[in-house]
């Protein structure tokens, strides 16, 4: 398995995962508070989110008066047959995003279960944005929260569930702030504009796709010699196309940043009210498998967000069978997670509202612009960079390798391929990799696809979570390592001979800085 995949192991459903997802969705919305219903683990949240409020509601009879401070969050006594407690419905007439755990069905004692259910009642009807755990089916949960007039915005397997069906869990998402699917109007202009290096092998099923999605698309050859400008050409004929090589002559060396900004250039200039920076060997879908691409975009704008980040899923060839010039997307089923850490943001769509759009400042990751509004659920960037063994020889060590821009380099980008060498084995065992199916993985992984959690390293260290000491140890490091009184100390320290980089590596790794 190659150095950053997660394997199935890692990206597991985890409880610990929801009040991070809670919080992650909170800061997004602009909410203030997290309050949650059931056993939740609350120490990495407090540390990763020390602005905002959480608060425990935990089975009570003092209606709201029960109160305890503890090191991570707040306890909050409730007797649900009350009314909602006063600190309680002040966060949420202020805006708070609730969790519901609920307990398995079996469990012995009194139940939680129980208590969950008596909650997620007025909690649904008072919370701007509420995520609910429970056993059972996506589908069941889906019912459950029908007959409570609630409809999920995002549904499908909790943490705890295992692929074989085996002691079930779903989860759901119901956020009031992103309307209902509708069908795309057909005025709804979105634009792909879609660089090509050397591509010939699925330029055309790329196109195809593209347009046959209802998107404009403008290619940027970068002067590829295998024939991929020709293939394009064939689409001239279509009102929806254009075709582009750049820069004015070939160039020695492969040149990221003049390409990003004829991007932004030719985004910018069209008109159009979406733009999506994608390249040739890519597919979009949204986080919701049953809308195609500009519906999925159209609730997006419904929501009032105007960029779209994405997790990237890259699939890998399993054989040497892939035909050329065939639909590369149906082909490969198998991928891995994208999770080295400059993947994090994958901002490559955003509303055309006018202003500059910063793409070359990010290497093309992030689509940077002023009052930016990041929708909450990320879409899925379905990435096919390799397509058999000799195709990966041949990109990779030849034409990729050989051409980088030494400036580039210098900055950090071009770094994806440094470990592969000649011998290296591009066609991957299945066992390492996770199929997709269509409908059911966006269910199955809902988490870490709609939110990234559990995908890249966290930016907690786990000895930080074993205590409130060791909390406000962490807490402590984190604010000197950071203030400025500091710096001056600490750039002294990188400099020194032999000492200076075991020194750095030693204090990211305490205080869990990536």
């Amino acid at each position: 398995m190659s150095e950053g995949s997660p394997g199935r192991a890692a990206v597991k459903s985890d409880a610990a995962h929801l009040p991070l997802l809670a919080a992650q969705l909170a800061r997004a919305h602009g909410h203030r508070a997290v309050i949650g219903v059931g056993r939740i683990t609350w120490g990495e949240t407090r540390l990763a989110y020390p602005d905002l409020e959480l608060v425990e509601l935990v089975p009570g009879d003092a209606a709201g008066r029960a109160t305890r401070e503890r090191s991570t969050h707040r306890r909050l006594g409730w007797d649900a047959t009350r009314p909602t407690p006063p600190v309680a419905d002040a966060l949420l007439g202020a805006s708070a995003v609730a969790v519901i755990l609920d307990g398995p069905r079996d469990a012995p004692g009194p139940s939680a279960s129980a208590h969950a259910e008596r909650v997620l009642a007025p909690l649904l009807d008072r919370a701007p944005l509420t995520i609910v755990v429970a056993p059972g089916s996506p589908d069941e949960l889906r019912s459950r929260l029908a007959a409570l007039g609630a409809e999920p915005t995002l549904l499908g397997r909790g943490p705890g569930s295992r692929v074989d069906g085996a002691s079930p869990t779903a989860i759901a998402i119901v956020d009031r702030a992103v309307p209902a699917a509708t069908p795309a109007p057909s005025s709804l202009r979105i634009m792909a504009v879609m660089t090509a290096y050397n591509e010939a092998d699925i330029i055309g099923p790329s196109i195809e796709g593209l347009l046959g999605a209802g998107l404009a698309v403008h290619v940027i050859d970068n002067w590829s010699t295998d024939g991929t400008y020709e293939i394009a050409e064939r689409y001239r004929g279509d009102d929806a196309f254009q075709l582009e090589r750049f820069p004015d002559a070939p160039t020695p060396s492969y040149d990221w940043a003049p390409l990003l900004r004829r991007v932004e250039t030719v985004g910018g200039g069209a008109r159009v009210d979406w733009a999506i920076h994608n390249d040739a060997d890519e597919r979009r879908t949204g986080p919701w498998p049953e809308l195609a691409l500009r519906d999925a975009i159209w609730r997006v704008q419904g929501s009032g967000f105007d960029a779209i980040n994405h997790t990237r899923l890259d699939y890998r060839p399993i054989d040497n069978d892939f035909v050329p010039g065939t639909d590369f997307a149906a082909y490969f089923r198998h991928f891995e997670f994208g999770t080295t850490p400059d993947l994090r943001r994958l901002v490559k769509a955003w509303r055309n509202t006018g202003q500059h759009v910063d793409l070359a400042g990010t290497a093309g990751h992030e689509a940077a612009f002023p009052g930016r509004r990041l929708f909450p659920y990320r879409f899925l960037l379905h990435h096919y960079p390799v397509r058999s063994q000799a195709h990966g020889e041949r990109k990779v060590l030849r034409e990729r390798q050989a051409r980088w821009n030494a400036a580039e380099r210098a900055k950090g980008w071009h770094v994806h391929y440094d470990a592969i060498a000649e011998g290296h084995a591009f066609v991957r065992p299945v066992g390492e990799l996770i199929e997709f199916v269509d409908g059911r993985t966006e269910r199955d992984l809902v988490v870490p696809i709609s939110s990234g959690i559990g995908l890249f390293p966290s930016g907690v260290p786990s000895w930080a979570t074993g205590g409130p000491l060791r909390a406000a140890t962490y807490r402590l490091g984190r604010t000197l390592g950071g203030g400025s009184a500091t710096r001056g100390f600490r750039s002294a320290v990188r400099r020194l001979p032999i000492v200076g980089r075991p020194a750095r590596w030693a204090w990211r790794r305490l205080m869990g800085v990536r």
